[in-house]
């Protein structure tokens, strides 16, 4: 999910993984819907992952465009 975060695309500058993934939740808005283990994120609502499902889905029509056109 990379992709949909101008803070992790096309790499983060972020002490660790694990604050890329923080600040990327974040921007989306769904902070408050997950739960961090040790190298797992835990999701509690589907709505969550159906909503980065579908701004995924739409970066990767956007990057494939812009790839075609170079």
């Amino acid at each position: 999910y990379k992709m949909i975060s101008e803070f992790t695309w096309p790499n983060h500058d972020l002490p660790s993984d694990k604050e890329a993934v923080k600040r990327l939740l974040q921007g989306c808005g769904f902070e408050h819907d997950v739960a961090y283990g040790k190298t797992k994120v835990f999701i509690r609502t589907p709505r969550t992952i159906f909503s980065l499902e579908e701004q995924r889905a739409e970066m990767v029509k956007r990057i494939v465009l812009f790839l075609q056109k170079v």
